[in-house]
């Protein structure tokens, strides 16, 4: 997952974010909170990495969160989530009800790419600036960039970002 976050003053967070996946009969979230690392600071353009791939070379310098590897909490392959079975994807920022309290964040770019069996990959993508917070709304869709998905009418279609 590549996360770029806009290099406007104030655009950073120390909020926590969240990365979900979405299948027809429900689904999971996984934090990308890496410990003594400020990823989505002003500028940043960080690669996180969740569990192993069957081509690790595709994960060159990217950051591991807390337990998301060797079948940690937030491991995906202790999830048992198949790629095939996902329908949608989210990134997500951690609020405040108050305020005061919400540390907005603005997102330049955000690319999620899912491994499955050798050679399957699923791909989401939002290439375009999007501010969380309060008054922006702190969950957002990322739409496919192809392939096959599995339509559930509560959640936005691919191509469509809810905003």
């Amino acid at each position: 997952m590549d996360i770029l976050t806009s290099s406007l003053r104030d655009a950073g967070t120390d909020d926590h974010i969240y990365v979900g996946v979405v299948r027809s009969w429900g689904g999971r979230e996984f934090p990308l909170n890496v410990d003594g690392f400020n990823d989505f600071e002003a500028s940043s353009n960080v690669k996180h990495a969740l569990g192993r791939i069957w081509n690790e070379s595709l994960l060159a310098g990217a950051r591991n969160p807390k337990v998301s590897i060797d079948n940690g909490f937030s491991d995906p392959r202790s999830a048992k989530i198949e790629v095939s079975t996902v329908s949608h994807v989210y990134i997500r920022k951690a609020g405040s009800r108050r305020p005061a309290g919400d540390d907005k964040w603005e997102l330049t770019s955000v690319m999620v790419s899912l491994f499955g069996t050798e050679s399957e990959v699923r791909t989401y993508e939002i290439a375009h600036r999007l501010w969380f917070g309060n008054e922006f709304w702190q969950r957002k869709w990322i739409p496919s960039t192809g392939g096959t998905t599995i339509l559930d009418p509560t959640i936005p279609a691919p191509g469509r970002v809810a905003q």
